[in-house]
């Protein structure tokens, strides 16, 4: 995104009126937490199909446990 672009949306964002100002601002909020928890599930997610498949893995004759 180029500076030009990113200095547009700053003096369109200032020209809004205030309730739409916080609406902007609770939104970024709000998508900033979720892509938080969004990457927390994909690490717990990724975790436990590395755990499946070292429990179903025919190949490991080692402990499992």
């Amino acid at each position: 995104m180029s500076s030009e672009q990113t200095t547009s949306q700053i003096e369109v964002v200032e020209q809004l009126p205030e309730p739409t100002k916080l609406k902007i601002k609770n939104y970024k909020k709000l998508y900033h937490k979720e892509q938080e928890r969004n990457e927390i599930l994909e690490k717990k997610n990724k975790y436990l199909l590395a755990k499946i498949n070292i429990l179903t893995n025919n190949q490991n004759r080692g402990e499992k446990g």
